[in-house]
């Protein structure tokens, strides 16, 4: 995933013999949803191979995470309505879960860390951190 990705889908076809080709799915997903302001889609096809993830993934970003839920939910609904998918997954945090990260202080000084390094990690991971902001003068 790149850096700027909020959330990712993953979803599984039901077998191939039940319904459309999986291209064809998944030019009809990308038209569908090309209109959802605020985000950017990206559709990748499993690749043919030994085991692995999904057979399809799809990644969804934009700069206001309420944006990207929303479409996320908005996705999701179309795969439903469309039908033929199983196992529809995605990596969104789930609201009110609670986080308890316990720091081992001294292995964290061993590593040249400490308890504000670590949080400032959690928070990127989680909910984003602002690293920087550019004030324009007038």
């Amino acid at each position: 995933m790149g850096s700027d990705v909020i959330g990712m889908l993953q979803f599984q076809f039901i077998d191939w013999y039940q319904r459309r080709p999986a291209r064809t799915i998944l030019a009809d997903m990308a038209e569908r949803t090309q209109d959802i302001p605020g985000i950017t889609l990206e559709f990748q096809e499993q690749e043919m191979g030994p085991g692995g993830g999904k057979p399809i993934v799809l990644e969804v970003s934009a700069t206001d995470p309420d944006i990207a839920d929303a479409g996320v939910d908005q996705i999701t609904a179309m795969m439903r309505n469309l039908g033929g998918f199983t196992d529809i997954q995605d990596n969104r945090s789930l609201p009110g879960v609670e986080w308890q990260v316990h720091v081992d202080r001294e292995a964290a000084a061993r590593m040249g860390t400490d308890i504000t390094t670590i949080g400032s990690a959690v928070q990127l991971l989680t909910t984003g951190l602002q690293i920087a902001s550019i004030v324009r003068p007038r």
